[in-house]
Order: C-alpha cells, then structure tokens, then sequence
C-alpha cells in the first residue's frame, strides 16, 4: 500500500537526520581519535635527539626522522653501528596519540590481573614482575618486554597527568658482539618526556 505524501515526507527526513547524525558521529570520532596540528607541533618541541641521548648510556649517532601516520606523530631514531648488515639495527621510537588509541585503563586492569596470578605463583620475590610493569610515569603506565635471540626490545606506553594523551617509547635491537650499541633505556625517556610535558602545561 504506498504511504501518504506526508508521511513519506517524514519517513525521508528522519533517514536524512540519522545519515546527517550518523556522519556528524564519525567527523567526531576521527577528529577525536587523531593528533591535533596543534599537539604534534607542542611535541615537535620535546622530543629531539637531546631527549632521545638522555635515555642512552652511550651517546652513539643517528639519524632522526618525523612523521605522521594514522593520526599519529611518531619520532624515529635509528642508531648508525658501523655496520653494514641491515639485520643488525637499534631503533627508538616516540609515538604520540590522543588518549585511549595506545592504551587504556582496561588494558591495565587486564595486565594487572594477568600480573597478579603470575606472581602468586611465583615463591622469590625477586623474579615477581608487578612494580615493573606499571611504572609511575604519567597518569598510568605500563611497560611490555619482548626477548628474542640475538635481539629484543621493549616500550613503555603511558597517559599524560592530564589524560589528554597517550605516548609510547618503544627501543628494538639486534646486536653482536663488536658492536657499540647505545643502550637505551626507554623508561627514563618516557619518564623524562612525562615531566618535560607537566612543565611546559602547568
């Protein structure tokens, strides 16, 4: 049976209000969920090559890289080892996003609990793993650890004091002997970064 002019009339302006809602939702959630021009120039300003060698034991030369993917900022420090085999590398990265695209507060409550039966298994206190896993950088923080043979990596991901940002240190290597590597330390970076930000935003 067709509708009355009046009620298609309707019909066809409620479809055209939830198509103007539903992509006023999305423009939302993409402008929400990408780092604005305004806060990868603010971290522009903070993580330099200073900030980068302040988390090294050595200070060994590299080349520095930013840009810009997925909504995100991220600064690229790729060591120079004298070596000319691309299989062995160092690496630190600095990734920015706004808060909840790397980590939220349900991922630590997940770590947390996974963390927590672990260590009630374990008997040394000294091989337990909860006050390393979530260092007291920032408004939470939580650190991840990957062993490989000959190489590894780790990154430390945290929520700046104010919440409104999520920052990853991450360090990856493959080493051998001979070879001068810079010894990064990627929660004194995070760490470091965290507080150069608490600074600069009070």
């Amino acid at each position: 049976m067709r509708r009355p002019l009046a009620t298609r009339a309707l019909l066809g302006t409620a479809m055209l209000l939830a198509v103007v809602l539903v992509a006023a939702l999305l423009v939302r959630y993409h402008v929400r969920r990408n780092l604005s021009a305004r806060d990868a120039k603010f971290f522009d300003a903070l993580v330099t090559r200073e900030l980068i060698w302040s988390g090294c034991q050595h200070r060994v030369p590299f080349d520095f890289h930013v840009r810009s993917e997925h909504g995100k900022r991220e600064y690229v420090a790729e060591f120079r080892l004298g070596s000319a085999d691309p299989q062995f590398f160092c690496e630190c990265t600095v990734t920015v996003a706004p808060s909840g695209r790397l980590l939220t507060p349900k991922d630590i409550e997940r770590v947390r609990k996974r963390v927590v039966e672990y260590d009630a298994r374990v008997s040394e206190p000294e091989l337990r793993c909860g006050n390393m896993m979530f260092p007291s950088i920032g408004k939470r923080a939580l650190l991840s650890l990957v062993i490989s043979p000959g190489g590894g990596g780790d990154s430390v991901v945290f929520t700046t004091s104010d919440g409104r940002l999520d920052v990853c240190v991450s360090q990856s290597n493959r080493l051998k002997d001979g070879i001068e590597e810079p010894g990064v330390d990627g929660g004194r970076i995070a760490s470091e970064l965290s507080d150069q930000y608490d600074k600069a935003t009070r």
